[in-house]
């Protein structure tokens, strides 16, 4: 009882949000503006456009971001079977034209009590020839939402060609590494043996510690295991350059300008 006060108006500031002209603006049907249905996008090839930064709207529009997505997820499932009517006769939708769909900071559109739905998609996506561009700030974000280590490996596994920008977070940077796996390297090191002190260096009411003195007595190789892409590169990549690492563990280093293009395998 003494926390229903608190409770109450917490609800009602978040809820109150739903009600905001510009939300109710972008889903009430206007004179004049055109419905479009998922399945319209996917059969006519239109280029659909959904703003609904958190920024602007705040975080009431989360919920509205997952339904979009989670319709389109449906319909493309389905796009086998869907229907439009055109001049009163059903006929079956495009199944033939490729769909591109992209979702810049998709941590925002994932669900934690539906968090297996972005994995379960990816897996079919390319059975209904639908490519998927997914854009975060880094894994942790992802992680952050998701919460599970196996189904975060299970979305990532999915996404065959990984951009990689210049980035900070440690999720990230262990996954990059992780991506291409040790390989045998040598390693040289030098061994070293003490040699006869110079002579000691005196002053009156003065006592100096002896001086030390060491040289190569040799030279010897080992075999390590090192990662073939090192975290370190994602630190100090300039602004419109990436790190693509493509299927078969081949990374590519990727610019804006084509005079920095270059093609990196091995991690060399």
């Amino acid at each position: 009882p003494n926390t229903w006060g608190t409770i109450a108006n917490m609800a009602r500031n978040y809820t109150s949000h739903f009600s905001s002209p510009e939300l109710q603006s972008l889903f009430t049907e206007q004179p004049g503006r055109r419905r479009i249905l998922p399945e319209t996008v996917i059969d006519e090839g239109l280029l659909l456009i959904v703003n609904l930064s958190p920024v602007i709207y705040g975080e009431s529009a989360t919920p509205f971001r997952i339904a979009i997505k989670k319709a389109f997820y449906e319909r493309i499932l389905q796009r086998e079977h869907l229907v439009q009517v055109q001049d009163g006769e059903p006929r079956r939708i495009n199944r033939i034209r490729p769909i591109l769909c992209v979702m810049d900071e998709f941590h925002t559109t994932l669900n934690a009590r539906g968090r297996a739905a972005d994995a379960y998609f990816l897996d079919r996506a390319r059975e209904f020839r639908c490519m998927c561009l997914l854009a975060s700030q880094g894994i942790s974000a992802i992680n952050s939402v998701i919460g599970d280590k196996n189904l975060l490996d299970h979305l990532l596994n999915n996404c065959r060609t990984k951009f990689f920008f210049a980035n900070d977070c440690p999720q990230t940077s262990e996954y990059f590494e992780a991506l291409g796996g040790k390989e045998e390297r040598f390693v040289q090191s030098f061994n070293y043996e003490p040699v006869n002190p110079a002579p000691r260096f005196r002053l009156p009411n003065h006592r100096f510690a002896e001086p030390t003195r060491v040289r190569i007595s040799g030279v010897s190789l080992d075999i390590q295991k090192q990662p073939r892409f090192s975290a370190a590169e994602l630190g100090g990549l300039p602004n419109g350059t990436a790190l693509v690492v493509k299927k078969g563990r081949e990374l590519v280093r990727f610019s804006r300008d084509p005079r920095h293009y270059a093609l990196k395998t091995g991690g060399k």
